[in-house]
Order: structure tokens, then C-alpha cells, then sequence
């Protein structure tokens, strides 16, 4: 490959590829903003109230910038690595810092330095050494904020595995596979592949770092996959690894035989517009609650309908004297809770169920849990011992029912 060539293809998978994407996320973020409300709260202070809000025109404001960082960040990577330039000590400590400030990536710093005579060497090297100080005073305000609350956020984190019912998924782990691809695009999907293959086949000696790296947290998530649900964002720290694995095979892998070439020819130009299809997809699919070719997807009408909602839900506690909402899960409270702050509406929403989830904020006022209270549940929940029921509520679009939810005084 020409230098000319290899240069053009790095710029097109480290710059043009995410700056195209950037600018439809941009484009369409605009074009909800300006359907949506015309107040969003742009910032929650540590008690769970919203504190600042904002223009709904913010946030197409932020993803340009953020892509505008992290365009400049991968695409001088990019040239970085194509082009072997030399580092200096101080990007050479950045590098570095940047692994070990993630858990998972630290200990796979560790293991990739300790797979290679030539890396064990690298230990004797300030640079390594001073990352993890510096990571470690980073990540210090986390490990102190959580030990003033009994360690209940690394607790709950370490203890959602689902290795302990020891039942095997092999569906959920093909599902997790499936919806990692749809998350890193198809395409650049099948290139992370070949980049792994190839690497394991010992002809891909410049992946030796994302892979390595990555291959502690990629191999707790393959086995969790397989015992249970795993949420393909939970992956998120991996995508930068997994995208240059991805990128370097699609810029440096070029068979000899025609039979092979144009189908990785072919993946390679469909990536940005595939990529843009995905998206513009998935948008126009939420936003018209329907697939093509399918028809409707009830499975989308679970953002729609939450403003009416929660108009109903306050209006009943007004009614019956309630002074705050028990929201059923994480879920409902969000959704309530958002809604409720957007319409500034004073009446609080909490959940009682998962009291660990929050136990950064502060408590409530207990005086306030012993009064007059709401609670919500799915039409079909058996009625809670002792709670006056209030009647069902529905969450509406259009004059049409999505959702039916009970609701019940507890005084």
C-alpha cells in the first residue's frame, strides 16, 4: 500500500468516518430539540433536584463539542499509530494514565506488560510508574466519596455478577454478541474480528496494546453474557479499543485475491453511510413507533405519553391529600421523577424498593416517608396490603392507550 493510500484511509476511519456521523447526531438532535419541551433540566444537584436548567438546544451544543475532542483525540491517534511517530514522555505518561484510571483496563495494562520480555522492560521506565499515581489521584475522590457511604457503590457494583445462580444463557450471551455488533456497527464489527483473529495467528503484532488491555474486561463480560443479561452499554470503556482494533484492520488488511478484497472493499465504504442509516433508523423508528416492513413496535412506546402521566399522577395526589410518589423501580422513578421536575412540580417521587441505589444522596426527611403517600404500579400487580386503591391511570398518545398503571394511598 502507498503511503498516499495508507494516508488517506487513516484519515477517512480516525476523522471524516466520526465527523460525518457527529454532524447527523447533530442534525438530528436539532430537530428533536425543536419539537421538544422548551425548558430541559440540564443539571441535578446531590439531593436529586434540578438545579440548572436550560435551552433544550444545549445538547446538540454538546455533542458537537464533545465530537469535536474526541474527533481530534482519535484521529491523532490514529495518525500517531499509522504513521509510528515518536512519542515524547509526556504523551507516552498521558497513554499511560489514561489505562489505568479504569480498573479494568489497569489490570490489563498489567497484563500486557507482563506478556512480553521486551514490555517487562518497560517497568523500569518513570512514565508507567507515574501513570498509576496520577490515576490513582484521579480516581482518589470516587474511593473517598463512596467510603463515606459504607462502600455501598463498589459493594453494589461487585456483587451484580451473574455468575452465583449458575444457570447458563446461551441465548442471552448470543443476544449480547448481536447487540454489541449493532453498537460498534456491523461493519467495523467484522474488522475488530479479523484484527483478533489475525492477532491470535501472531500477524497483528500492533494490536499487542487495545487487546491486551481490553481482553480482562472482554473476558468477564463474555462469561457474564453467558449466565445471564448483560447490557451492551455496561461495555462501553471497550468501544475505543475495540473501534482501533476494528480501524487498523480495515486499514491495513488488503489480500492478494480479488474474492477477498471487495467484500472488505465493500465493508469498508458501506461503514459511515451503514452507520448513518443505523441511526437515522433508530430515531425515525422511535419516533413513529413503527419498523419498516413490520409495521407498529409496541416495544416503543415506552417513551411517549409520560407528560400526560404524570399531570394524572399529581393531580390524584392533590386530590387525596398525598404528599409524595413510590415510584415501583429504578425505571418508573426516572421517568416520573424527570417529568415531574420538567412540569416544576414540587411533589417529590422516590422509590423505596432499591434503597441502595441511592445512597449518595441525602436521606429523606423521614417525616416526610411516614405521610400521606402514592403508590404506583403496572396494571396486574397484586394490591398492597393496606393501601386504599385510587383507581388506573393510563399513559396516552394521541387518544391511544399505551400503558395502564394502578394506583394506591397508603396513609
Amino acid at each position: 500500500m502507498t503511503s498516499a493510500s495508507h494516508g488517506f484511509r487513516t484519515l477517512a476511519v480516525g476523522v471524516l468516518a466520526p465527523l460525518l456521523i457527529a454532524i447527523a447526531g447533530v442534525l438530528v438532535a436539532m430537530a428533536l430539540a425543536a419539537s421538544g419541551p422548551r425548558v430541559v433540566v440540564t443539571h441535578w444537584g446531590v439531593s436529586g433536584q434540578p438545579d440548572q436548567l436550560g435551552s433544550p438546544y444545549i445538547y446538540p451544543i454538546l455533542i458537537a463539542a464533545v465530537s469535536v475532542a474526541v474527533i481530534a483525540f482519535l484521529g491523532g491517534s490514529a495518525v500517531l499509530v499509522a504513521h509510528r511517530s515518536p512519542m515524547t514522555p509526556m504523551i507516552k505518561l498521558i497513554g499511560v494514565t489514561s489505562l489505568w484510571v479504569t480498573v479494568f483496563l489497569g489490570v490489563g495494562l498489567v497484563f500486557y506488560l507482563l506478556t512480553s520480555r521486551e514490555r517487562i522492560g518497560w517497568l523500569k521506565h518513570w512514565q508507567i510508574w507515574a501513570g498509576g499515581v496520577l490515576a490513582l489521584a484521579l480516581f482518589s475522590p470516587v474511593v473517598w466519596v463512596d467510603s463515606q457511604r459504607n462502600w455501598i457503590s463498589f459493594r453494589y457494583q461487585t456483587g451484580r455478577s451473574n455468575f452465583a445462580d449458575q444457570i447458563q444463557h446461551p441465548l442471552e450471551f448470543v443476544r449480547f454478541l448481536i447487540e454489541e455488533s449493532v453498537q460498534l456497527l456491523p461493519t467495523l464489527y467484522i474488522f475488530m474480528i479479523i484484527g483478533v483473529v489475525l492477532f491470535f495467528m501472531r500477524r497483528a503484532r500492533p494490536l499487542a496494546l487495545p487487546l491486551l488491555t481490553s481482553a480482562p474486561m472482554v473476558a468477564y463480560f463474555l462469561a457474564d453474557a453467558w449466565f445471564g443479561r448483560v447490557n451492551p452499554n455496561w461495555t462501553a470503556p471497550l468501544f475505543p479499543q475495540l473501534a482501533l482494533i476494528g480501524a487498523w484492520a480495515a486499514i491495513t488488511i488488503r489480500p492478494r485475491a480479488a474474492w477477498l478484497r471487495w467484500p472488505l472493499d465493500l465493508l469498508y465504504v458501506l461503514h459511515v453511510p451503514l452507520g448513518l442509516a443505523l441511526m437515522l433508523f433508530a430515531y425515525v423508528s422511535i419516533d413513529t413507533r413503527t419498523v419498516p416492513f413490520l409495521g407498529p413496535v409496541q416495544a416503543f412506546d415506552f417513551v411517549y405519553g409520560w407528560d400526560g402521566l404524570w399531570a394524572k399522577v399529581s393531580a390524584l395526589a392533590k386530590a387525596s391529600g398525598a404528599q409524595w410518589v413510590d415510584a415501583p423501580n429504578y425505571s418508573f422513578n426516572g421517568w416520573l421523577g424527570y417529568y415531574g421536575r420538567i412540569a416544576h412540580d414540587p411533589l417529590p417521587v422516590l422509590e423505596t424498593s432499591e434503597p441502595f441505589r441511592y445512597d449518595y444522596m441525602p436521606k429523606p426527611d423521614p417525616a416526610l416517608l411516614a405521610a400521606p403517600h402514592l403508590l404506583f404500579f403496572p396494571d396486574g400487580y397484586p394490591a398492597p396490603a393496606g393501601a386504599e386503591p385510587l383507581g388506573i391511570v393510563t399513559r396516552d398518545l394521541g387518544g391511544t392507550v399505551l400503558a395502564s398503571y394502578q394506583i394506591y394511598l397508603v396513609k
